[in-house]
């Protein structure tokens, strides 16, 4: 959640990528 919106690669709402 957290790294998948502050990174921005993922369009995923998880934290694990």
């Amino acid at each position: 959640t957290y790294e998948g919106m502050i990174v921005g690669e993922h369009s995923r709402d998880t934290d694990l990528d």
